[in-house]
């Protein structure tokens, strides 16, 4: 499991979102001014396990990044399973509705972490591609910076 630094607009839903919890959320994050919680994301494919609300308010939020632990199925550090009793997701469909775009309903899959998730508290000034634009500032962790200031991106 590994914290990386990723642009919300790269990272691949697998089921819809909830435009009031979104609301809600937004609200909340607006207010506290910093980022707490990680958003859980497959390694590789960067599909979104855990985070579809969070990843909506940092797209309204103009957010260039947000912190993402990186996991893979295989690694065992992620179990999946469902909020409903209709539905059995897979590691592969859930893989498949990332890739595709053929997204799962509301609150269908299930991601739960083995290892305690430690909380953040990132200020939000700090998630624009302007705070490391110096390369005397502080760069997001996994981000190098090259020698002219540009950040080197392992995603990429």
């Amino acid at each position: 499991m590994e914290l990386h630094f990723c642009e919300p607009g790269r990272l691949r839903p697998t089921e819809d979102h909830d435009r009031h919890a979104v609301e809600a959320l937004y609200g909340k994050i607006q207010s506290e001014d910093c980022w707490r919680v990680p958003l859980l994301v497959h390694k590789g494919s960067l599909a979104i396990l855990d985070g579809h609300h969070r990843r909506e308010v940092a797209l309204r939020l103009g957010l260039d990044y947000v912190p993402c632990l990186l996991v893979s199925y295989e690694d065992g550090m992620v179990e999946l399973s469902s909020w409903r009793e209709d539905v059995v997701p897979t590691y592969d469909s859930v893989i498949a509705a990332a890739l595709s775009g053929r997204l799962f309903q509301i609150k269908t899959t299930r991601h739960r972490l083995k290892a305690a998730q430690a909380e953040l508290a990132i200020p939000l000034r700090l998630l624009g591609r302007d705070a490391f634009a110096c390369p005397d500032e502080t760069v997001p962790p996994r981000y190098p910076v090259t020698a002219n200031g540009h950040q080197l991106n392992p995603l990429s």
